[in-house]
């Protein structure tokens, strides 16, 4: 009896928990929610360029990312309080939609360290168009 009657219940009101989840999963990837002993990857706030993945060991710091709408040259790229004014790119002029990696020369950064709100600022050129442009985001993650 009591058996059929949970049944009963989860079948009635079993959709209330699919609300319930999607609105914890949205909560904890915005950080409104802070699961302890996970550690958070990745970079946000980049409005022109799109973050794929990165990677920190403890003499560089590489970022992949896609470009946006027009073709660009990367001039610059600053993590944290290091600037480096001349960065590998994989490609030299980066068309629109296309994915690429940045490496910038040694940083200060311990092995095994998480790093946590460091400030990644990439200058970039759009070719035949506006020199000095800049996107950032706020980047942690752990060094290796």
């Amino acid at each position: 009896m009591l058996m059929r009657i949970g049944r009963e219940y989860l079948i009635s009101h079993g959709w209330l928990l699919i609300p319930a989840a999607i609105i914890g999963v949205v909560a904890i990837v915005w950080g409104a929610i802070a699961l302890s002993g996970i550690e958070q990857n990745g970079c946000s706030g980049f409005s022109y360029f799109g973050f794929i993945d990165h990677r920190a060991d403890a003499g560089n710091y590489s970022i992949q990312l896609v470009n946006g709408a027009n073709p660009v040259i990367i001039t610059s790229v600053m993590v944290g309080p290091n600037i480096d004014r001349n960065p590998y790119s994989s490609l030299e002029n980066v068309q629109p939609g296309n994915q690429f990696v940045i490496r910038t020369k040694p940083l200060s950064l311990n092995p095994g360290v998480p790093f946590t709100n460091t400030i990644v600022r990439i200058t970039y050129d759009v070719i035949n168009g506006e020199p000095n442009r800049t996107d950032s985001a706020i980047c942690a993650g752990r060094v290796y």
